[in-house]
């Protein structure tokens, strides 16, 4: 089923009778995207470019100025039956959204996930630009890890992957479960948040012709949340989520529905975090923030029936992390990195099995990981004794933190939809 309100802007152009320079559509499945994109969507309606959000996060608010459509794009994790149902709805949605609103630019946060394949092929049908924007850092060696990711799996389930592929895609419909694309390969145009990233997306197979550096919205959003966040804002953060104390987040990744490791093996690693936390920071608060593709319901057999446990999926990661004693994050990610960006004391959790848990060399840093469980423990009581505050935040000129990242992107789409005729009315 699909929803749409109106924002300010949106109602405003529509009493006048008059439409306005263009028209915008973000498709941004997850709680973070929305978030990170705010900066985004209120720059492009000051220029005059009407954006409208696509969201399945229905609990997180779209700035004003964009109007906003409910869409499904994740389910519990599963497969069979419950899995068609959900592509074939995407698939159907994505359709009818492009016939409905008549955008003249599709913009997403990724251009070849599953969820958000079928509106990349509708965008493509109509012949409408795809404008990646990059959501989140990509690390220097996505393209080897995603092979060898895919060639982990048995051989009777990558060819089971390609043929429900190919098969679907017979009768029209789009998903990803084979090998995966590299990130900005089906897109138009690629604006990456620095040059570090650009080269990253040239290596791993982008055109460079495509790709330019603007900086990201979810950093102009960091930025200014760090110049913001005061005591009364840690006091409401945590408000927020019915907590008042002090509090360890814990960063959960979805490692088995990526594929990078059994369900088995990311339970177990989850259960030694939070069984860490709770054996040597006693009286803290254990606040787990699942990955936005993550359902609660899986983690409540999961987790110890404890008031001090709490558990969370759509509320705000970047808030939260300025409101924690300390970060414990399962591999590296894009929170992880917001986590050292905004200075919030940091450990990340790798395994020596799971080689994407260590992906961002930026990030797992000497003295900030640990590869046991009993690593784990040995930093939690150390950081228990210790009285020193975090170190101040790292200066943020490599991920260009002007703040102004989006004002670049709007600019970069006002050139790329069409201006109406003169005196043109809709």
């Amino acid at each position: 089923m699909i929803g749409t309100t109106p924002g300010r802007a949106h109602a405003a152009a529509e009493s006048a009778g008059t439409r306005r320079h263009g028209r915008v559509l973000l498709v941004l499945p997850r709680a973070d995207h929305v978030r990170g994109y705010a900066p985004l969507a209120s720059v492009l309606a000051d220029r005059g470019v009407e954006p409208i959000v696509v969201t399945g996060a229905r609990d997180v608010p779209v700035r004003g100025e964009a109007r906003r459509v409910a869409a499904e794009f994740y389910g519990a994790a599963g497969g069979g039956l419950s899995w068609l149902r959900l592509v074939l709805r995407r698939e159907i949605t994505a359709r009818q959204l492009m016939r409905r609103l008549a955008p003249d630019a599709l913009v997403v946060p990724s251009d070849v996930s599953d969820a958000l394949s079928a509106f990349v092929a509708a965008a493509r049908r109509r012949r409408l630009p795809v404008v990646y924007v990059q959501g989140v850092p990509v690390f220097a060696d996505f393209p080897r890890l995603n092979a060898q990711m895919h060639a982990l799996r048995s051989r009777s389930r990558r060819f089971a992957g390609a043929a429900v592929q190919s098969l679907l895609r017979m009768v029209g419909i789009h998903v990803a479960t084979g090998a995966k694309a590299v990130l900005g390969s089906r897109a138009d145009h690629v604006l990456v948040m620095d040059e570090v990233q650009r080269q990253i997306h040239v290596r791993a197979g982008v055109p460079a012709e495509r790709v330019r550096v603007t900086g990201a919205p979810f950093v102009d959003r960091l930025v200014a949340l760090r110049r913001a966040f005061d005591g009364d804002a840690r006091t409401r953060a945590l408000a927020a989520v019915g907590i008042d104390g002090r509090v360890a987040l814990v960063l959960t990744k979805s490692l088995h529905r990526l594929g990078w490791t059994t369900r088995a093996m990311h339970e177990t690693l989850v259960r030694e975090m939070v069984a860490a936390v709770r054996g040597e920071l006693p009286g803290w608060v254990c606040l787990v923030k699942l990955h936005p593709t993550e359902m609660v319901d899986e983690y409540r057999a999961l987790l110890p029936d404890d008031a001090n446990v709490r558990v969370v999926r759509d509320a705000p990661v970047e808030e939260l992390l300025l409101a924690s004693d300390v970060a414990v994050s399962l591999g590296t990610s894009g929170a992880a990195l917001s986590a050292r960006v905004l200075g919030t004391r940091l450990i990340v959790v790798t395994h020596p099995s799971i080689p994407m848990l260590g992906a961002h060399g930026d990030v797992a840093v000497d003295g900030g990981t640990v590869r046991s469980a009993a690593e784990l423990r040995r930093r939690l009581r150390e950081l228990r004794a210790a009285t020193a505050p975090p170190a101040a935040a790292p200066t943020l000129d490599q991920v260009w933190a002007d703040g102004r990242a989006s004002e670049r992107i709007a600019d970069v789409l006002r050139a790329i939809v069409p201006s109406p005729p003169a005196g043109w009315r809709g």
